[in-house]
């Protein structure tokens, strides 16, 4: 039996911690406090940095990630039968874009990201800018796609990354409402 091929290379590893995870975690670093911050109540000074919740949280959403990007190489490279160069750089394309909407979803863990002020962060609209055109450079350019072993994508490549995109703003969408129930019924209970 034949296992199933990584969906990425080495050097496309590297390159993708430099181009998505760098600019876009920096310009979240400086976000704007949100107009809802004092509303909330008080956290307890014993509490750790990540609540029983924000584990729950980053788990749910890694997972999802993870789901959507092997998903997207599954379907390019034993449904589609594209090449292993290719599938792999569809991959790519589908985690970084996957990668860089999530970074607005990170404004708020229970705001909608349609509730907030998505373009009140210059530096983050900047950064994904940024990261997006080095994901095309990387893809398109002569020599530089052959030294991170890529292949340029056709248009039903980018259809497929946009859907990727749709489903995972969708799913983080649902994953916020819960969690706005939740922590509306926390807060009834607890002022009884």
């Amino acid at each position: 039996a034949t296992s199933m091929p990584i969906p990425f290379s080495s050097i496309q590893i590297l390159w993708a911690n430099l181009i998505a995870d760098t600019p876009p975690a920096l310009s979240l670093g400086i976000e704007p406090i949100h107009k809802y911050t004092l509303r909330r109540l008080p956290r307890s000074p014993k509490q750790g940095l990540f609540t029983y919740k924000g584990w729950i949280v980053l788990l749910y959403q890694s997972v999802l990630m993870t789901a959507i990007t092997l998903s997207g190489f599954a379907l390019s490279y034993y449904v589609e039968g594209y090449s292993l160069i290719h599938s792999r750089s569809f991959t790519f394309a589908l985690l970084i874009s996957v990668q860089l909407v999530h970074a607005f979803h990170s404004k708020s863990i229970t705001l909608s990201l349609f509730s907030m002020n998505w373009l009140g962060n210059k530096w983050l609209v900047f950064a994904t800018l940024f990261s997006f055109t080095l994901v095309v450079v990387g893809i398109y350019t002569p020599k530089v796609n052959y030294m991170l072993d890529f292949v340029p994508l056709d248009h039903w490549d980018w259809v497929k990354v946009i859907f990727g995109c749709i489903i995972h703003s969708l799913m983080i969408e649902a994953s916020k409402i819960l969690i706005r129930r939740y922590v509306r019924a926390k807060s009834k209970d607890s002022g009884r």
